[in-house]
């Protein structure tokens, strides 16, 4: 099994391995008590987001369903810095294979400056 992403009172959510063409990563939630799998957290694209998936007549107290939910604003929440950085990396990249494209300095003037410099030293 992999390393708890989280770990809560009663259950600890571990990531699964992501399947190939997978954007997304899948959780499992398991029981702390006996390792028995409570539920999968994964993406539902009808909504655009994690959702939680309960195994057939599981009952969930209000604090475990608060503890659900709060890994489910941490997944969101990393997915959203993970698209913004991957989006950030191929403007960079972008902007360096065509010099013609407007530049304009998203981050402030430092990361301008230092894209300049990398397409300075590249030549």
């Amino acid at each position: 099994m992999n390393t708890p992403a989280s770990t809560y009172r009663y259950f600890s959510i571990d990531r699964l391995p992501k399947p190939k063409g997978r954007k997304t990563f899948t959780y499992t939630v398991v029981s702390c008590k006996d390792a028995s799998e409570l539920g999968q957290i994964k993406w539902y694209g009808p909504w655009r987001q994690y959702c939680f998936f309960p195994v057939a007549k599981s009952v969930w107290s209000p604090g475990c369903i608060r503890d659900i939910q709060d890994f489910l604003d941490k997944a969101k929440k990393h997915l959203l810095e993970y698209k913004s950085w991957g989006n950030e990396v191929q403007t960079a990249l972008d902007r360096l294979r065509n010099p013609k494209v407007q530049r304009v300095a998203p981050k402030g003037m430092k990361a301008f400056e230092e894209e300049k410099k990398i397409r300075r030293d590249n030549g």
